[in-house]
């Protein structure tokens, strides 16, 4: 993940909560479609469930 947007992270879930997972497309442009990403696609179910623990 680039590193500018991890700090942007921590700095959203300060006080909040904690990462405990991170969705990284590496080399996909961002105009492809999230279901189309492999690790946004991942994200996507896992938002769906979030009951169920982190995959990966």
């Amino acid at each position: 993940m680039c590193r500018r947007q991890r700090n942007c992270a921590e700095d959203l879930v300060t006080g909040h909560g904690r990462i405990v997972v991170e969705f990284f497309d590496e080399g996909v442009y961002r105009r492809v479609a999230w279901p189309d990403r492999p690790q946004a696609s991942r994200l996507l179910a896992a938002v769906a469930e979030p009951w169920l623990p982190p995959v990966g």
